[in-house]
């Protein structure tokens, strides 16, 4: 496994790491979780025989773990008027989404299938994440 899991961090990595920092701000959790993810994505890999890390594979195995890592995490306090916050109260999978798909360029075919979702419901995730932002920051709910 260990050998998987190295595999696992030379290809997706520093993808699975940023998603990780910028969910906790960097820090112990972030590190944590990624470690997590990473560990959960080899075990998945080992189980399930597939020998070509494809990202939405990986993506499947870890995504759950940061879910999970996130909502177990203390919120933020009271919102600020700045995006940085306003994304911080956005709902977890809202942010993971806007993460891979907006800052990291994973397209929707590769995040439904991590997800086990149709694309159409992650695109008006997506909007609705989206127009949620622009409300809190630009009218300051």
């Amino acid at each position: 496994m260990e050998a998987r899991a190295r595999e696992i961090v030379d290809s997706f990595g520093d993808l699975i790491f940023d998603v990780c920092h910028e969910l906790f701000l960097g820090g112990e959790q972030a590190g944590e979780t990624f470690r997590a993810a990473v560990k959960a994505a080899a075990r998945g890999a080992a189980a399930t025989g597939f020998s070509e890390f494809r990202r939405a594979s990986v993506l499947a195995l870890a995504i759950p773990v940061v879910l999970d890592h996130s909502r177990r995490a203390p919120r933020p306090g009271p919102l600020e008027e700045n995006f940085r916050s306003a994304f911080d109260h956005l709902p977890v999978d809202s942010r993971v989404l806007l993460l891979l798909h907006d800052k990291h360029g994973v397209p929707f075919n590769e995040l439904a299938s991590a997800w086990s979702e149709p694309e159409e419901t992650l695109k008006i995730r997506r909007q609705q994440a989206l127009r949620t932002l622009s409300e809190w920051v630009w009218e300051g709910d």
